[in-house]
């Protein structure tokens, strides 16, 4: 939601967002294994390589935004105004996600992945503290020389800006150890790579 309060050279101009991102990302390789050979004879004798993941196929990445912002473009003169804002955003940690799966699964020594000898905290993806200082400035100006030139106008401006999370970071956090555990075993011959 936007507003805008008007008050003499005044124009103030409020408001915010928030949103709720839901982003399941199905992906994770060797899930349903994976086997390579050297050449076709080794493949038909079932000698190769065999690669197997063990972890969740597709992770529910959620997280809130949220964001809000004030701004006033103050009319110093018939042709100057000038902008003076600030904007306050927050990105929720998606990322939590793979700490919450990995310290539940190892909190439990019948679905531990790994040696349970070691703390949980060792063992799992470590949290991410929320950020809530994400204020970003702004100021500008417009100015227009009517009496040289009708309809110009010079406009400059600075802002600072913070970007979303990128996403893949997570993917490959979420594809790799404490948070799957992928298997490599080498196949001398079929039976070797059975059950």
């Amino acid at each position: 939601d936007n507003a805008t309060w008007t008050h003499g050279h005044h124009s103030i101009a409020f408001g915010g967002e928030w949103s709720y991102q839901i982003s399941p990302n199905p992906f994770l390789p060797y899930f349903n294994g994976g086997f390579s050979a050297g050449n076709p004879q080794k493949f038909l004798d079932g000698a190769g390589t065999l690669n197997l993941a063990d972890g969740d196929y597709t992770i529910h990445f959620t997280e809130p935004d949220a964001a809000g912002y004030l701004q006033d473009d103050w009319k110093v003169s018939q042709n100057l105004t000038l902008n003076l804002g600030l904007r306050w955003e927050f990105f929720g940690q998606a990322s939590n996600l793979l700490h919450d799966i990995s310290a539940r699964r190892e909190a439990d020594p019948s679905t531990a992945f790994w040696d349970t000898s070691l703390p949980v905290a060792s063992r799992s993806f470590a949290g991410v503290p929320n950020n809530f200082k994400n204020f970003q400035p702004r100021i500008g100006f417009a100015y227009s020389p009517s009496d040289v030139i009708s309809r110009f106008v010079v406009r400059g401006g600075f802002a600072v800006n913070f970007d979303p999370q990128f996403y893949n970071m997570f993917l490959n956090s979420a594809t790799a150890a404490p948070v799957v555990n992928l298997g490599t075993v080498a196949c001398v011959t079929a039976t070797n790579c059975l059950p």
